[in-house]
């Protein structure tokens, strides 16, 4: 039997693929309120001596230095006043400025001229 023109097969039409829509970006996260000092990951810094700072300096950039990189030297210098605090040294002891100076120092950020935790 032979197909009558109406019966005979028509090709489906041809439908282009899709794409589907690019994903938008993940969101950005705010830096924490209140500033982006990293205290906690300071612990282990403000821990060390003075003298483990000048006597072991690739020990201190280890330690001190990762968790200060984004910031100012400033903030820095602040931050680390907190994280002395933190830790419950007293910060008036004449130990956390010279601590801090050299940590800056180590960790290539300008030193403040008036460094002061209180």
């Amino acid at each position: 039997m032979t197909p009558t023109p109406s019966e005979e097969l028509t090709p489906p039409p041809m439908v282009e693929p899709t794409v589907p829509p690019p994903l938008p970006p993940p969101p950005t996260q705010p830096p924490p309120p209140g500033g982006r000092c990293p205290v906690a990951a300071l612990k282990a810094c403000v821990d060390l001596t003075l003298f483990q700072l000048i006597r072991y300096p690739s020990m201190a950039r280890q330690e001190c230095c990762p968790p200060i990189d984004g910031l100012s030297s400033t903030e820095a210098a602040s931050c680390m006043c907190s994280a002395f605090k933190l830790r419950g040294f007293d910060v008036g002891d004449g130990f956390s400025v010279p601590f801090i100076r050299v940590t800056l120092s180590l960790c290539t950020k300008a030193v403040p001229q008036n460094i002061m935790c209180f």
